[in-house]
Formats: C-alpha cells, structure tokens, sequence
C-alpha cells in the first residue's frame, strides 16, 4: 500500500527539513518544492496534504493558497499555512479545509496541526 504524500511549499531549507522529519515521522512520503515549482508537484504526483509558508518570496503564499482553492483536482486537499503572526492566521477563515500553525511552534504543534488537518478538521 503506498505511503499518503505530503507537499512541503517552504523557502527555507532548515524549516523544510523540520517539518519533512516530523512529517515522516507520522508516516507521510514528502515531496519539497520552494515555490510555485510545487504545480508540477502537484501535476505528478497526487498529495493528500499541501504545508505552505504564508511568507514565499516573490510567489507569496497566501496567493499560493487562493490558487490551490480554485484548481480543479486539488481544491479540497488540506492545507497547513505556517504564519509569522497570529493575526494572520484570522485571514485564513475564508478558506475551507485551510489550517494556521504560528511561527515559532513545536514538534508536537505540528504533528497534531496535520493529523487534524488529514482527519477533516480545519482550524486548528
């Protein structure tokens, strides 16, 4: 049976790398992208959640988030958006299946951020 896929869209090597280490930790296959390269990711290969940081270069994610919404075969995957503020976070409500997890946070934030985010639930 093949491993559920997870796509990590994250600038930030060192921050790829925490969130990859705790996603397989939970027994997810990662693919990484750095920013909107994660639409051939996507094109390829099926993912049963989407990580984005909210904060991409030049391709901000929160229009990373809007264009994931509004694409045909993976609008209704879950989304975990990794926010710099919490305010931020408040912006995220428009969207269904979109979770916020605030920067800084542990470990086992992120785990129970993403087992909620593959069980259905939103807004955590």
């Amino acid at each position: 049976m093949a491993r559920r896929r997870a796509l990590v869209v994250e600038a930030d090597w060192r921050m790829r790398k925490l969130v990859r280490t705790n996603l397989e930790a939970l027994g997810l296959e990662v693919v990484e992208a750095v920013s909107t390269e994660c639409w051939a990711v996507l094109d390829e290969r099926p993912c049963a959640l989407v990580v984005v940081d909210a904060d991409l270069p030049g391709s901000n994610g929160w229009n990373l988030v809007a264009q994931l919404r509004r694409t045909p075969g993976v609008g209704d995957l879950p989304i975990v958006v990794l926010v710099s503020e919490p305010i931020r976070a408040r912006l995220l409500r428009r969207f269904s299946r979109v979770s916020a997890l605030v920067k800084p946070f542990s470990a086992s934030d992120l785990v129970a951020c993403v087992e909620c985010a593959l069980a259905g639930a939103a807004d955590h």
